[in-house]
């Protein structure tokens, strides 16, 4: 009997591979400003996460000051799993366009209820 052949075995083209963590962790960050009310708001999308409460501790860097620190009271995540928390700040430079200036970068931890970092 005739049998085919195939020469090529296994994976012949690129392969990615994406590890999540099962445990609680954040996902997309979203940063919203308003010069308007002087405040910045946090808004995490998360995954995993068991009972809490859980807070949220920020640090914003930029514009060649000291780096902020921002840091939620307990919170709980809202019925689509985002957790967020607005904070007043009122001396934050705007940003432009030409030549780009006063850029931010901001990083999130999420913290347990017994306040070590969990993400």
């Amino acid at each position: 009997t005739d049998k085919a052949v195939v020469k090529l075995k296994g994976i012949t083209g690129d392969l990615y591979l994406r590890a999540m963590p099962a445990a609680a962790r954040l996902e997309d960050v979203h940063v919203v400003t308003s010069v308007r009310d002087g405040s910045i708001t946090f808004a995490a999308e998360t995954a995993g996460l068991g009972a809490g409460p859980w807070r949220l501790r920020a640090e914003v860097n930029g514009c060649g000051g000291r780096p902020r620190a921002f840091e939620s009271a307990a919170i709980e995540p809202d019925d689509a799993g985002v957790l967020r928390f607005p904070a007043p700040w009122r001396d934050a430079q705007r940003w432009d366009t030409h030549p780009p200036r006063n850029l931010y970068t901001a990083s999130l931890s999420l913290l347990a209820p017994d306040g070590a970092v969990v993400d």
